[in-house]
């Protein structure tokens, strides 16, 4: 199997994948994105597809797309003649979209789906064990959401009558990018870092699992704006402000768009809210209020480089030994 690498899913990735592809691959997975109404349907001119997914549709790139509703046609164009699509089963125009435009379409998902698990639980670790066909198998991330996207595959592999154990078992060892909400334990502290991308959606998700990695210990939010929310964006980053607040986290750290969406708060949170003009700056404050055992939680779009607060956050080590 050849897949798309990185971020290669635009009209430039997408062609260059498929020159890159072996000759004797016997599958290729192509992921197709887009920023502005047409490049899904030209990529999908491009790729041709004989299976095609839609996981969700939700509020990201709407300086684009104007709305959701728009974001919604637009990905839409990717199923139309299709043989056969997967989609995801939110918003519900989503599924009743694909079957007007594909020639058959499965819905999958976590509950009321055609593919759905028979049980899933969540290891201590956030980490989603799902049983489906009788088969268990642990997604090697953290998140709830984890486990909606491995229907969804699923979905795929019973339609090409794939190996179920082997489904399962390249399904457990799937490895996620950084920046993707990988986990790891440094300086004394858990920091899980998803601030390779964000929207609400995809906020919601983190601040579902985070709930269930906090275990007791300290929960330090790190959040900067999400980009490309259109005419919308404050009245997104309000409300995702207020479920990072009901989240009851220790400190709530903030750059960008968050920075006014949590002023509301700031008498309510006290000096547990920190703000800066910029990622230094909020690293530089930070750093020095974080305690050993802390779970601190990176979140923002991937324009806003959240990333550079990793050095202030691991320059001293809180653990026991350090």
């Amino acid at each position: 199997t050849h897949a798309t690498h990185a971020n290669l899913n635009n009209l430039i990735g997408i062609p260059l994948t498929i020159l890159q592809t072996p000759a004797d691959a016997q599958a290729l997975v192509l992921e197709a994105g887009a920023s502005v109404p047409g490049e899904i349907a030209r990529s999908r001119e491009i790729i041709d597809p004989t299976i095609a997914v839609i996981t969700n549709v939700g509020a990201s790139h709407l300086e684009g797309f104007g709305s959701e509703e728009g974001a919604l046609r637009e990905k839409l164009e990717l199923v139309r003649d299709v043989p056969f699509a997967v989609v995801g089963p939110d918003p519900a125009a989503l599924a009743t979209g694909a079957k007007a435009l594909a020639g058959r379409v499965v819905t999958a998902g976590l509950a009321d789906t055609d593919v759905v698990p028979e049980s899933i639980e969540l290891g201590a670790d956030g980490h989603p064990v799902v049983r489906i066909d009788g088969l268990s198998f642990r997604i090697s991330g953290p998140g709830k959401h984890l486990a909606a996207n491995a229907m969804l595959a699923w979905a795929v592999v019973r339609e090409l009558g794939l190996e179920p154990l082997s489904a399962a078992a390249a399904l457990e060892d799937v490895r996620f990018p950084g920046g993707r909400g990988d986990v790891r334990r440094q300086a004394g502290l858990t920091i899980m870092d998803d601030c390779y991308n964000a929207n609400p959606e995809s906020f919601r998700a983190v601040i579902a699992t985070a709930e269930r990695l906090r275990q007791g210990h300290r929960l330090v939010w790190v959040v900067g704006t999400m980009r490309e929310l259109g005419a919308s964006a404050i009245e997104y980053h309000d409300a995702i402000a207020a479920e990072l607040v009901r989240s009851k986290p220790d400190l709530l750290a903030a750059v960008g768009a968050f920075v006014p969406a949590l002023e509301a708060y700031r008498e309510q949170l006290g000096d547990s809210l920190i703000s800066a003009a910029d990622v230094a700056g909020l690293g530089a404050a930070l750093a020095p209020r974080l305690e050993a055992g802390d779970l601190v939680v990176l979140k923002a779009s991937r324009g806003v480089a959240l990333e550079g607060i990793l050095p202030y956050l691991l320059d001293h080590d809180r653990s026991p030994d350090g």
